[in-house]
């Protein structure tokens, strides 16, 4: 054997040897992570997509849960994850879900459901929070996806679905490499709710001085209709579960009304939440008005509630559920 074909022999069991290195290195590391990451209380803020098909999956092999699907309110922006009105119905024996999550939107609820269904999982309950603030155009939210279910749902999305949620082209070679993965290494797969769930996150930035003006243009007064894109998904989630027969409570956001008396005290305003209740009792799910329902002091600031806020709202949803 010549000294070159020797050098190559060496040079390609050490290849060979670092690869299974890395195998066993990434093995293990999905080990650990499974058994350290099988459920959190709630989605991380950037929860990704494999976090997310790990969890429904996994709501498919148990009993039916009441799954709640909402925005930051029910996530429990700014407390404590067993301060939520959601950890309190679990305290209290009602087996829940908490689907929610920050900068959440009607589309979010209507694809996660689907998601929800395609995977086997059937909801004992679903519970639907109505936030008026997102239907508004000018909404941060009001056409988007969080990445963390467009990576789930991208093959149920329509051309329709496309155009109003402006979803961006993907990029297939490097959409696969990614999925791929994804789904071989757990900890690049799930690095974001890693990096949230075990790394201290910095403490939260403290509120701005709370005035009327901070909210000017969060609800939006035009009135609604059936183009708006967040009742396009509210009319197609209501339907979805009124064709499965799924039992559904929906309920309009607590908003502080002491704060922001003059931009949501008017009959614009309360045209929206009516018409927003009449598209779900249509649908046959029943649906309570807790716009006004909570004080001042049960907020952090236009619609978040704080740990009381979060015990009142939980005692209010609790005979429908």
């Amino acid at each position: 054997m010549s000294r070159a074909s020797g050098r190559g022999t060496s040079n390609g069991r050490l290849a060979l040897a670092v690869a299974l290195a890395l195998l066993v290195l990434v093995l293990l590391e999905n080990a650990v992570l499974a058994a350290r990451m099988q459920h959190l209380p709630r989605l991380a803020t950037d929860f990704s997509a494999t976090y997310l098909d790990r969890e429904l999956t996994a709501l498919a092999h148990e009993s039916p849960r009441t799954v709640f699907l909402g925005d930051s309110v029910l996530w429990g922006y700014r407390v404590e994850p067993e301060q939520t009105a959601i950890a309190q119905f679990e305290a209290r024996g009602v087996r829940s879900e908490n689907l929610a999550f920050k900068a959440a939107n009607p589309a979010t609820d209507y694809f996660l459901l689907q998601l929800l269904l395609q995977r086997g999982a059937r909801p004992a309950r679903v519970v639907l929070e109505i936030n008026q603030q997102v239907f508004n155009p000018f909404d941060q939210s009001y056409r988007s996806l969080h990445p963390g279910i467009l990576g789930l749902a991208r093959p149920l999305l329509t051309a329709a679905d496309v155009r109003r949620l402006r979803v961006a082209v993907e990029n297939w070679p490097q959409a696969r490499l990614e999925s791929l993965a994804s789904r071989l290494w757990l900890a690049y797969g799930m690095r974001s709710d890693v990096r949230e769930t075990w790394i201290e996150s910095p403490t939260s930035v403290p509120l701005p001085k709370l005035t009327s003006e901070l909210f000017t243009m969060t609800y939006d007064q035009a009135p609604l209709r059936a183009s708006n894109v967040g009742v396009v998904y509210l009319k197609k989630t209501a339907a979805l579960l009124q064709s499965q027969r799924i039992p559904a409570v929906a309920f309009l956001t607590p908003v502080n009304h002491r704060l922001l008396h003059e931009f949501i005290d008017n009959p614009d305003y309360r045209a929206n939440q009516t018409y927003l209740m009449r598209i779900l009792r249509e649908h046959g799910i029943r649906t309570l008005d807790l716009d006004a329902a909570l004080p001042g002091g049960d907020f952090f600031d236009n619609d978040h509630l704080n740990e009381k806020g979060q015990a009142d709202l939980a005692r209010l949803l609790e005979p429908a559920l």
